[in-house]
């Protein structure tokens, strides 16, 4: 256990090679050129900073400051990988120089549950989920580089213990790819939040489970000021007493996919276009019976809908209760 101090080595710093190790870290400073978490070893992080080239996570690596200022900083690569293989953070800060691989052969998983973790280049490759702020206020920042996620990418999966302002992943630039669903604020309580000022988003996959998911059940955001994001298919207020706001200041948004823009199926949904390109092949408002129903505003930029789902579009927003004054008309009909 180290309280304090400077621990350094010019070598591979080991904990769980062969059998079971620990290394606790609540203060102090540890430099390595290289950091292996064994299949059986465990690296606590309570405070103090951590500066490593390179970290390979087969066992557990948790990162919190209940200890006091906590700091991982990985100048290389950062590698999850095996059954157990597991990177949890619930405070501090952890920064990544290279790329970031979960589940590289086989395993591994991520868990950002409380402070922050920052991309600034290089890559990061999710084979599986990765979860921004489960069951606490998480931050994830790109301003470079590209995230990948095979499968689901969550912000604020469950409510935060004590509240708080709600998780965020804020994009200023970079590359981010989601294979299945991007949700924004998954079960009851939970908030998410998603700032893109630059940079690309695609949410695409090979079935029709690629979703962008502002408020699946709890609340959801995304404010969309500039960039390129395509997606399979668009939803917002996705369920009973959910809520999701969608505000378009600028940039590109294309929905690829038949079902094109769900706003509002049984939770109150909004879509504030005030600029930029919004192309989709559909759009209903309030799509289940009883629902709360979906708004469409737009006072700036362009909405393209087909000519073919004009007729299909009227009746659903005539039957939107919350819509039904408020009706858009599209403005360019492709």
């Amino acid at each position: 256990m180290q309280s304090g101090g400077t621990f350094r080595t010019n070598d591979l710093l080991i904990a769980g090679s062969g059998g079971d190790g620990i290394y606790i870290l609540i203060g102090g400073d540890v430099i390595a050129y290289s950091i292996f978490v064994g299949s059986s070893g465990v690296f606590k992080q309570s405070g103090g900073n951590v500066q490593s080239g390179y970290l390979d996570i087969y066992g557990s690596y948790q990162l919190s400051d209940i200890d006091g200022p906590a700091s991982l900083t990985v100048g290389g690569n950062e590698y999850i990988n095996g059954s157990a293989g597991s990177f949890t953070q619930t405070g501090g800060a952890h920064t990544i120089g290279g790329d970031l691989f979960v589940s590289w052969s086989s395993g591994g998983s991520f868990t950002l549950n409380g402070g922050s973790f920052t991309l600034n280049g290089g890559s990061v490759e999710v084979a599986g989920s990765a979860v921004v702020g489960r069951s606490a206020v998480g931050s994830m920042t790109l301003s470079g580089g590209s995230l990948t996620v095979g499968g689901s990418l969550i912000v604020s999966d469950t409510a935060a213990a004590g509240g708080g302002t709600g998780s965020v992943l804020q994009q200023s630039g970079g590359e981010v790819h989601v294979g299945g669903e991007l949700v924004l604020g998954n079960q009851a309580g939970a908030l998410g939040y998603y700032l893109l000022s630059a940079g690309s988003l695609s949410v695409q996959g090979a079935d029709a489970a690629s979703q962008f998911v502002v408020g699946n059940a709890g609340t959801g955001h995304f404010v969309f000021d500039s960039g390129a994001v395509t997606v399979d298919g668009l939803q917002i207020a996705v369920a009973t007493d959910s809520y999701g706001v969608l505000t378009m200041n600028g940039g590109s948004l294309t929905v690829t996919g038949n079902s094109g823009d769900v706003i509002g199926s049984l939770g109150i949904g909004v879509f504030l276009q005030q600029g930029g390109m919004h192309s989709t092949p559909d759009l209903v408002l309030g799509s289940e019976s009883g629902g709360a129903g979906g708004v469409y505003g737009l006072s700036g930029g362009t909405l393209r809908l087909p000519t073919t789902r004009l007729s299909a579009l009227i009746p659903v927003v005539s039957s939107s209760r919350r819509a039904a004054r408020s009706r858009p008309a599209p403005c360019c009909l492709a």
